[in-house]
């Protein structure tokens, strides 16, 4: 009979995932309404005067706070390994300006590259069971096993979102001194 309750409660709550996730997609106003937050009561209410989408909301911004919180961190890694770039470019003592702003150039090309781009493919890349033995599924155990649409969406709009910001990020300077 427990077991029974337990898997009735998943379903409950797989149905209501995606009752939510299509009404976000469908409707984004009226699942606005279907969530209780920080004080918030949402109109859209159960028979149980419970807020449908609640939990959906949760993890949906959850989620989101991650996506931004890892973007920032690649963000603030790429600024780090830029900078320590360009003072052991000025260590290495080249012989002329050009031969060390091409030293920096190569280096902080190589480390952004693999910090945004090829980091993100071994976390989030899947190569089943082979990488699993091999990695333990710390590389190469993610959820995407080909460039799906879900792949574009969660690792393809962080790597957007890093490299345009990426893009934004040398103007700041030259912007806060105006």
């Amino acid at each position: 009979m427990r077991k029974d309750k337990e898997d009735h409660q998943e379903f409950k709550k797989a149905c209501t995932f995606c009752f939510c996730d299509s009404l976000k997609a469908a409707q984004p106003l009226l699942w606005a309404e279907s969530w209780d937050f920080s004080g918030y009561r949402a109109r859209l209410r159960t028979d149980m005067d419970h807020a449908p989408c609640t939990s959906h909301a949760t993890e949906t911004f959850q989620f989101q706070a991650l996506q931004v919180v890892s973007a920032l961190l690649v963000i603030f890694f790429n600024t780090l390994m830029k900078t320590s770039t360009q003072l052991i470019a000025k260590f290495e003592r080249h012989a002329t300006l050009t031969l060390q702003e091409a030293s920096i150039a190569v280096g902080v090309f190589l480390s952004q590259f693999v910090n945004t781009g090829l980091v993100a493919l071994f976390v989030y890349g899947n190569l089943g069971q082979t990488a699993e033995n091999i990695f333990k599924g710390f590389v190469f155990g993610g959820p995407y096993n080909d460039f799906s649409v879900d792949w574009y969406r969660v690792v393809g709009a962080q790597l957007a979102f890093t490299v345009a910001t990426n893009v934004v990020m040398p103007a700041v300077p030259l912007v806060c001194t105006f």
